[in-house]
């Protein structure tokens, strides 16, 4: 048999909307293949017009909003919930009627992850993708769950369809989650009646409505606490195999993981070999891992004033205090995109940590960190916009006046800071933008709601049009 060749991709087209109708940008895609809207298409409160009030903490009033999926090229598509992206901006997964849609935004072709036994079922946990699914950081491959007999995951490549299989998880598979570099895929599993009801159960209650809201322009957070069984976390490969199976993970570290032990020391484990990374008496939360430097950045909360954790930079066999002393986090955070400087924000002060020189700099009182490149930082100081070049030991401006409440987008090695689209990587300013922007692409092409922009009365007005900062690249 002859495999059929797979869609053709289409040219690059921005999402945009046409009409002028009151709405709000939920996400956009990165490249601006697509976005996510809530719309007033309908005068339901038959006043009219179409118009949609922010009233007394955000609560919306007027017309009512509908969710839409906008794909360049296509009409606004309504759409019941939202449950996940790709972070590379090609791959969306939607729910319309009983259908679960994985759907490529560059060749239109859709793939009914429903029919292919997905589990439907999510949790009540705010402002992150649906329980079941997790697309790599790559945009390689989605990771979703099948509610099958025993349950199983599938590791499906996007490029040409093909899955894998999982089983052997042990458990009820839970949630589902990535390390920032795409390496390691975590599967929360539970596995044990740890409540002793029983019965097995989620840590936090299912969902009864759309995990996609339209809240208006501010967002609104609902706190759930964990009232079920504790899970046990399952390590899987990119390449589907399984690796250990830890109730004491505290992160993926690259080809290991580190896990915590019950005195809270934190242990680097690769295959038969640990090494201990902390010590009992300094009780780590990791601030930031740096798996290619074999480093942690750690708060040791183990003081008798935990709310002033002296921090740390750890590896095998090395372990130096930073003088630097701030409130930790409840949680650890995973590996994240390999970066050689890392901010920290000790009271007033700000420090940058240099990973590869072991080494801190500390910055100016109120300095705010917006970008990273290298060994340069790109920080708002005042009024300005400073570049802090750790390797030459310099510092230069770049944009002279900033708006105290200018509003900042990031899309490397670009970003727009105020009114001004910047080249980071060159240090150049490109140009002046008009408009309140809502999203950048790479390419320069900087989203505006050309009606009107939201404010603390009323939604932003469409048309949504992408803006042509650049020329095309040849």
């Amino acid at each position: 048999m002859v495999p059929t060749p797979p869609p053709a991709v289409e040219p690059a087209v921005l999402a945009e909307v046409p009409e002028a109708v009151p709405l709000t940008v939920l996400e956009v895609g990165r490249g601006g293949r697509w976005l996510v809207q809530c719309a007033a298409r309908v005068d339901t409160d038959r006043s009219g017009d179409l118009r949609v009030t922010v009233g007394t903490l955000g609560a919306l009033g007027g017309d009512a909003l509908v969710r839409e999926l906008v794909v360049g090229g296509t009409a606004a598509r309504p759409i019941d919930d939202f449950l996940g992206f790709d972070p590379q901006g090609r791959y969306v997964v939607v729910k319309t009627g009983n259908a679960i849609s994985l759907l490529d935004t560059a060749t239109r072709a859709a793939v009914d992850l429903g029919a292919l036994g997905f589990d439907a079922r999510d949790d009540v946990l705010d402002h992150r993708q649906h329980r079941a699914l997790a697309f790599d950081p790559r945009g390689e491959i989605l990771a979703y769950l099948r509610r099958t007999e025993p349950p199983s995951l599938v590791l499906r490549t996007l490029a040409s369809g093909e899955e894998r299989v999982v089983t052997g998880l042990g458990g009820e598979p839970f949630r589902l989650a990535w390390d920032g570099r795409g390496e390691t895929l975590v599967a929360t599993v539970i596995s044990q009646d740890t409540t002793n009801d029983g019965r097995l159960t989620f840590p936090v209650r299912l969902a009864s409505r759309p995990r996609l809201r339209c809240d208006g322009p501010i967002p609104r957070f609902q706190l759930s606490t964990e009232n079920g069984d504790r899970p046990t976390s399952v390590v899987v490969h990119r390449d589907g195999s399984l690796g250990p199976k830890l109730a004491d993970l505290a992160l993926p570290f690259g080809t290991g993981v580190v896990r915590r032990a019950v005195d809270g020391v934190l242990t680097l484990e690769r295959g038969s070999e640990r090494t201990a990374l902390t010590k009992a008496d300094c009780g780590a939360r990791v601030l930031h891992a740096a798996p290619e430097l074999g480093l942690l950045l750690v708060a040791c909360a183990g003081g008798k004033v935990p709310q002033k954790a002296e921090v740390e930079l750890v590896g095998a066999g090395f372990r130096k205090a930073l003088g630097l002393t701030l409130q930790p986090l409840a949680i650890d955070r995973w590996p994240e995109p390999a970066a050689r400087l890392h901010a920290l924000y000790p009271g007033t002060d700000t420090v940058l940590v240099d990973l590869k020189e072991r080494r801190t700099m500390l910055l100016k009182p109120g300095d705010r960190v917006l970008a990273i490149l290298g060994s340069r930082a790109f920080v708002r100081r005042d009024k300005a916009l400073q570049v802090i070049d750790v390797e030459r030991q310099a510092e230069r401006t770049l944009v002279s006046a900033v708006p105290r409440a200018a509003r900042t987008l990031i899309e490397l090695p670009l970003a727009i800071v105020g009114a001004e689209l910047l080249d980071l990587d060159k240090e150049q300013r490109l140009g002046s933008l008009d408009g309140r922007p809502l999203a950048l692409t790479t390419n320069g092409d900087v989203l505006v709601a050309e009606g009107g922009s939201e404010s603390g009365e009323s939604l932003a007005l469409g048309p949504l049009r992408w803006h042509r900062s650049l020329p095309p690249k040849p």
